[in-house]
């Protein structure tokens, strides 16, 4: 992950401003902790909801009808169950027709 610039700044600033006692400095210290694993928290989240969606996806798009196509639209899965937005699903089929074009 990404180390936070806006917070290394903010750690450089209150070491150097010599006016904060050692308790005041300790106090926002363990703040900026604080925020930062609610941060790394958050991300994790976000990303183990992700991976079971895109596992659903997967599982969905296995179902096939008698004829041997998805039972269920790819722009379907993935505006109801991935939860991408018109926008990001036309990213997407951007994103696929190039790598087709490109092979």
């Amino acid at each position: 992950m990404k180390k936070n610039k806006k917070n290394e700044k903010h750690l450089k600033l209150i070491k150097s401003y010599k006016k904060l006692s050692f308790d005041e400095q300790s106090l926002f210290m363990n703040e900026l902790d604080k925020e930062q694993d609610r941060q790394l928290q958050y991300e994790y989240e976000f990303l183990t909801n992700l991976d079971t969606r895109a596992r659903v996806s997967q599982e969905m798009m296995r179902i096939l009808k008698s004829d041997g196509t998805p039972y269920f639209n790819a722009e379907w899965i993935a505006k109801n169950i991935m939860g991408f937005d018109e926008e990001e699903v036309k990213e997407l089929e951007k994103t696929s027709k190039k790598l087709k074009n490109s092979k």
